[in-house]
C-alpha cells in the first residue's frame, strides 16, 4: 500500500491538486482517464495536466514525465506488477541525475564525503 500511496503523493505534486477533490473524485482515477493505458505518456500531454505553477518554473518537462510514468507504475491496479520503493527512488534518482546539477560546487557547497 506504501507504493501505491507514495504514486498519489506524485500526481498531487505534479498536478496540485488533493488526492480527493471536492465531489470526491480520487486524483488517481482522474490521471488514469487522463493519461489512458498506455505504458509512456508523451510531454504535451503532461504539459496540459500539471500545475500551472510547476510548469512556469524552470523544471525540465522530461523529468516531469518520469514522475509522472513513475507514479503511474505505482499505481498499477495489480500489487505485485508495482514497483518496490527501491525501484522507485533509483528511478527518480536517475532521472534527476540526467536533467539536474546538484554538485556541491553548483550550490557553493563544500565536498563531503561519505563514511
Amino acid at each position: 500500500m506504501d507504493v501505491f500511496a507514495y504514486g498519489v503523493v506524485l500526481l498531487e505534486l505534479v498536478s496540485g491538486r488533493e488526492a480527493v477533490s471536492e465531489d470526491g473524485e480520487a486524483l488517481w482515477v482522474e490521471a488514469e482517464a487522463f493519461f489512458g493505458q498506455r505504458h509512456g505518456v508523451k510531454e504535451a500531454r503532461v504539459m496540459a495536466w500539471m500545475d500551472a505553477a510547476l510548469a512556469e518554473q524552470s523544471c525540465p518537462p522530461e523529468s516531469v514525465v518520469s514522475i509522472v510514468n513513475v507514479a503511474r507504475a505505482c499505481l498499477h491496479k495489480e500489487p505485485s506488477k508495482r514497483p518496490t520503493m527501491v525501484e522507485v527512488a533509483y528511478t527518480l534518482s536517475k532521472a534527476d541525475e540526467m536533467f539536474s546539477d546538484f554538485s556541491g560546487d553548483s550550490l557553493g557547497v563544500p565536498d563531503v564525503a561519505a563514511r
